[in-house]
């Protein structure tokens, strides 16, 4: 089938990877009737996850409305990720399934993968220099990973199942974050028997990656009178830098927590900074995915303080030199 080879030579281009697309029989995954006579099923592996390509056949093409439809019965039935695949789309129809958050590929034009965190459009002139697209923003579950293994160094080897025993993420997230750090070219996946397994490169070049694709994890900060109870907070900021550096600690003491656990409280009321006695941060990832002993990591430290002032400069590159980390140029 040409339409299957065409797509099979993009995503090669555009991922780098060749995974295999192996047809899928509509009586294997019971389907009702009109779902076979409109797509055309397929199983791939995209970036490390498990997929089902919805092939649009030659036809009618379905709206944008019954496309939503279908794709809530493919996913259902599947019990997969599903991939609407075609190559007669037009701009305004690829405009309405990302409205949508419909995953697809448009054959030589475009790929929307939200699954992946992956929005590639206009992809001709980039096919043309034959180069591979690179993720610039991580999901939170890929960059808990890519910060514990530049802590620990103890993720090459292991499966995504691995990941998921011994993190607090779950399969299906560690599979996406697998997916995105194998497309950020921040490790490979080899084969090892029936499993594939992480590889990372060398300390000194994976953080060097990382610094590129890394955010800082802070959102807002909030003055307070205290701490309201219950919130998990961990120590952050001048103060956890100060626990392992020279740096002197503020007078106000700083805390973080997530926007999740601070969105739940009826806020308290913010204070001038004068009146306040805890410095607050708010964080879009939660800290304690990647917190030690009630102290926030020292890379998500590093990422909100790193314009700071010559003495926090100083201070950030102690700490990241006992992390055998250097500061990058």
């Amino acid at each position: 089938m040409k339409k299957i080879s065409n797509l099979r030579e993009y995503l090669e281009r555009i991922t780098g990877r060749s995974d295999p697309i192996q047809f899928t029989g509509r009586s294997e995954v019971d389907l009702p009737r009109y779902i076979g006579g409109l797509y055309e099923l397929h199983q791939t592996s995209l970036l490390g996850i498990p997929a089902v390509l919805a092939i649009l056949r030659p036809g009618d093409v379905p709206s944008v409305i019954e496309m939503s439809r279908h794709y809530e019965l493919l996913k259902t039935r599947t019990g997969s990720e599903v991939v609407f695949v075609t190559d007669v789309a037009g701009q305004r129809t690829g405009e309405r399934l990302i409205h949508r958050r419909i995953p697809h590929i448009v054959i030589g034009r475009q790929i929307f993968l939200p699954f992946l965190l992956l929005d590639i459009k206009a992809t001709g002139r980039l096919l043309a220099g034959n180069e591979a697209p690179l993720v610039t923003k991580l999901s939170h579950g890929a960059e808990v990973l890519l910060i514990r293994q530049l802590l620990r160094s103890d993720l090459s080897g292991l499966s995504g199942a691995d990941l998921a025993r011994m993190t607090s993420l779950s399969a299906m997230t560690a599979q996406r974050a697998i997916g995105q750090l194998v497309a950020a070219n921040v490790c490979q996946l080899e084969a090892e028997g029936q499993r594939k397994i992480l590889r990372f490169a060398d300390k000194a070049g994976l953080w060097l990656d990382a610094v590129r694709i890394l955010t800082p994890p802070l959102s807002m900060i909030v003055m307070l009178e205290s701490v309201p109870p219950a919130l998990p907070i961990y120590v952050a900021g001048a103060s956890a830098l100060a626990r392992s550096t020279l740096l002197a600690d503020d007078e106000i003491p700083v805390f973080a927590t997530s926007r999740r656990h601070y969105s739940r409280l009826d806020h308290p009321r913010s204070v001038p900074t004068e009146d306040a006695k805890v410095r607050l941060e708010i964080w879009d990832r939660d800290p304690a995915l990647t917190a030690n002993d009630g102290v926030v990591d020292p890379i998500s430290l590093y990422l909100n303080m790193r314009d700071g002032d010559d003495r926090v400069r100083i201070a950030l590159a102690e700490l990241l030199q006992q992390h055998d980390l250097g500061v990058p140029s």
